[in-house]
């Protein structure tokens, strides 16, 4: 999984007191047992595997207004010439700067 740059002014950034928040990341992998790898693939030689979910825990202890929650969006990777490839960005709020992270698009 690839992190992200956000910001090219990461150096300014520290300056200020923003900070990236820590976190944990996992990818879920498993397989994917359709008709096709039903057919060609048994139990003892099983097809390839794939991703089938992330988990994603994003620590945020010193946040300012602890009233509004952290947030999410999914945007399109706009570098990237694979359609397959989208990136998660968590808004946190003062002092964290966004983090983001490169997913497969499985919709």
């Amino acid at each position: 999984m690839d992190m992200v740059s956000l910001s090219p002014l990461s150096n300014e950034c520290n300056d200020f007191g923003v900070r990236k928040p820590k976190y944990i990341n996992r990818v879920h992998t498993g397989y994917n047992w359709n008709s096709y790898n039903r057919i060609h693939y048994d139990k003892e030689n099983p097809p390839p595997k794939m991703v089938t979910g992330y988990k994603f825990d994003v620590f945020y202890p010193d946040l300012i207004d602890g009233n509004k929650p952290p947030s999410y969006t999914i945007e399109k990777d706009g570098n990237s010439v694979e359609t397959y490839v989208c990136i998660i960005r968590f808004h946190g709020g003062l002092p964290y700067q966004d983090i983001a992270f490169k997913i497969v698009n499985n919709e």
